[in-house]
């Protein structure tokens, strides 16, 4: 996305780049394609990012070779600094884990934000030459954390410790709210041929809640086994929807059948048992 272009060349610009570095050389013979600037010194772009896969990309044309006499006293270090500089423009910030030798042994970190909820996921790669690790991750504090794979809800934690091995991924989401659990009503009437719920994601808000939930609904028949046909993932709005386990024909094999359900956006969830019997002959 950054082309040599023009004649201008290196130059120092008056005054630095404002705000940040009073004294720097920048690049003014570039041009930019498919990417955005964030800052500009002089006309100049200074701090440029596009999109790299589903992240970003930051491109940095200014020199910092006089940072040590110019920039120093505005921060601890060169790496608070530049984190300081993009925090201003909106970049986010590294995600913050720790192995037990230091930083992480091949372990590829990804974030998701969407309507206040953050996702963060981290994959340790398959041929790792070890059995695992012992990995720390740092939470902001001020947000519910759930473990979404094992349904475990973790509390306004700071942090987060966990093994994680080869192959292995952990997702961890970050709610505003708490939620407290999942829950089945038996719905009846004659509409309803088949056993149907309906099905709720408690939240620890008074208010009514408005946000748009996703809910995922699996169906296992006596044996234990799935039941693929009853396998659907539901939008639930306020938290709510309602879920009839969707029998064919055919009867359905007696006995006590489950339905698990899980809230897509914490992992927590919740399930109910319901007897199928033999047709009358």
């Amino acid at each position: 996305g950054i082309l040599d272009g023009g004649s201008r060349g290196l130059f120092q610009p008056a005054g630095g780049i404002p705000g940040f570095l009073p004294l720097t050389t920048v690049d003014g013979g570039i041009i930019i394609r498919q990417a955005w600037a964030k800052r500009f010194a002089e006309g100049v772009p200074v701090l440029i990012t596009s999109a790299h896969g589903d992240g970003v990309a930051v491109y940095l044309n200014f020199s910092l070779a006089d940072y040590p006499y110019t920039g120093g006293t505005r921060a601890t270090s060169l790496h608070e600094w530049l984190r300081r500089l993009l925090d201003r423009e909106g970049m986010p910030k590294p995600i913050p884990v720790k192995g037990q030798w230091g930083a992480p042994l091949r372990v590829q970190t990804c974030r998701w934000r969407t309507d206040g909820l953050t996702v963060i996921g981290l994959l340790k790669h398959p041929d790792t030459p070890q059995v695992g690790e012992d990995l720390v991750l740092a939470l902001p504090g001020d947000q519910y954390a759930y473990d979404m794979l094992a349904g475990k809800a973790l509390g306004k934690a700071d942090e987060v410790p966990f093994h994680l091995g080869p192959g292995e991924v952990k997702l961890i989401s970050l709610s505003p709210e708490r939620v407290k659990g999942v829950a089945f009503e038996r719905l009846k009437g004659d509409e309803y041929v088949t056993p149907a719920y309906r099905i709720s994601v408690k939240t620890s808000s008074r208010k009514e809640s408005t946000a748009e939930r996703v809910v995922h609904v699996r169906v296992f028949d006596p044996v234990g086994f799935p039941y693929p046909a009853g396998s659907v993932t539901l939008a639930a709005p306020g938290g709510v929807c309602e879920y009839d386990v969707p029998f064919g024909l055919a009867p359905p094999q007696p006995g006590r059948w489950r339905i698990l359900a899980i809230d897509a956006a914490t992992g927590i969830r919740e399930d109910v048992t319901f007897t199928m019997r033999s047709p009358e002959p």
